[in-house]
This record gives structure tokens, C-alpha cells and sequence, in this order.
């Protein structure tokens, strides 16, 4: 009997030490319950507007513009500062004018020329009209003189060949005073031309706004527009 009280109190005693080494264990180990539920965080739900921001890289293109091109092949010499405000009437682009100063000069050479050669073409027809006039009356008092038998028939035929000689020199010369006019009128239309492109050396804002350069090239060769650059007629600057 003595035995058995001893193995049962040995028993009684393992199991006490079992049962706490368990408690220490459950007392040791961090909770996940209330206090750690304390730690998340909340908000109050409440219905309204969701607003979602996106950053994104472009250009901004206003709906009411106006578009400022290149007016000639020179270079830019000055540009309004991208992005300030500019009145209509305000120097926008100022180009380089010497070449077409150069180029006025040389239309204007070249349309003297053309008017002395068309000059010379008039008169060298108006003396040709005249040989052909007075072949043509000799041509014509012929006839009655050989009828008389004052000349012969082969002075007549030869007055008729020399006086169709004369009326076609004086077609031919026609054509070449129409020619040198022509000549003329485009020597004048490009004095003109250079006249109007060497005016034309500024470009004033013809209404308000901001400025704003234009792009040239694609992709990696994209760039702004800048002082220095030649354009070439009819590119967007601004």
C-alpha cells in the first residue's frame, strides 16, 4: 500500500508540473487577441466622391490659337520668351534680312536687264515692220509696171519672195518681243517676291496670348524651336 501512495503522489506531482509549465508557456507567448486587434487600423465609412490622380508627361494644345509660321528661309534672330504673355501688335520673330537685301539687289539688276532687252526687241521690230512695209508696196506697184513692160516678171517674183522674207522676220521678231515681256514680268514678279520676304524680316502677334514654341523632328531629334535656326518657309514656330 505504502508503494502505491508513493507512485500516485509521483504522479500527482507530474501532472502539477505538466499543467504549469503549460500556464508559463500560455502567459509567455504574445496574444493575438483584443490587444493585438487594438493595433489595426480604422476608419469610419462614408459615402462620397473617389478621386483617382494620375501623372502623365504631354503637351497642352489650347483650343482657341493662332498658328505663327515661318514667312521666309532666314535665320532667327530673336524669339519672344516661350511662355510669356504677349500682346497683339508684339514682336514675336525677328530674321536675319541681309541675304534678302543682297537678293533684292540682284532682282533688281536683273529686271533692268530684262527691260533694256525688251526695249531693244520693240525697237528691232518696229524697224522690221517698216522693211516689211515698204517691201510689201514694192512688192505691189510691180505688177502694174511689168503689165507696162517697165521690169520684168522675175522682178516681181523676187519683190513677192523678198516681201514674204520680211513678213516672216517680222513674225519672228514678234515672238521675241513677246518672249522679252515675258521676261520682264518675271524679273518684276520676283523683285517683288524679294521685296516682300526682305519686309517681312519681322512677325508681330496678331492677337493675344502665350507664347508657346513649336516642335520640330520626331522621336530622340524632337526639339524646340531656337534663336540661330534656319526654318524653311512655311514651318510652324509658334
Amino acid at each position: 500500500m505504502q508503494m502505491k501512495d508513493v507512485l500516485a503522489k509521483n504522479k500527482l506531482f507530474f501532472g502539477i508540473g505538466i499543467v504549469g509549465i503549460i500556464l508559463l508557456i500560455w502567459f509567455l507567448l504574445p496574444r493575438s487577441g483584443e490587444d493585438n486587434f487594438q493595433d489595426i487600423l480604422t476608419a469610419e465609412v462614408k459615402r462620397g466622391d473617389l478621386v483617382i490622380k494620375v501623372r502623365e508627361t504631354g503637351e497642352l494644345v489650347a483650343q482657341n490659337q493662332a498658328t505663327i509660321s515661318a514667312i521666309n528661309d532666314k535665320q532667327i534672330l530673336y524669339l519672344a520668351p516661350e511662355g510669356t504673355w504677349v500682346e497683339e501688335g508684339d514682336t514675336l520673330v525677328k530674321f536675319e534680312s541681309e541675304k534678302y537685301e543682297i537678293y533684292a539687289q540682284e532682282a533688281e539688276s536683273a529686271l533692268r536687264v530684262a527691260k533694256a532687252e525688251y526695249q531693244r526687241a520693240l525697237n528691232e521690230l518696229e524697224a522690221q515692220r517698216r522693211k516689211e512695209e515698204a517691201a510689201k508696196k514694192e512688192y505691189e506697184t510691180l505688177p502694174a509696171l511689168a503689165a507696162k513692160g517697165y521690169v520684168v516678171e522675175s522682178e516681181v517674183e523676187q519683190a513677192r519672195l523678198a516681201y514674204l522674207e520680211m513678213k516672216a522676220k517680222t513674225k519672228s521678231l514678234e515672238s521675241v518681243v513677246e518672249a522679252k515681256k515675258a521676261a520682264v514680268d518675271r524679273a518684276e514678279s520676283n523683285l517683288k517676291n524679294k521685296l516682300r520676304k526682305l519686309r517681312q524680316s519681322v512677325i508681330l502677334a496678331p492677337r493675344a496670348g502665350i507664347v508657346v514654341y513649336a516642335t520640330v523632328g520626331q522621336g530622340d531629334q524632337a526639339r524646340k524651336i531656337q534663336e540661330g535656326m534656319v526654318p524653311f518657309e512655311g514651318m510652324d514656330l509658334m
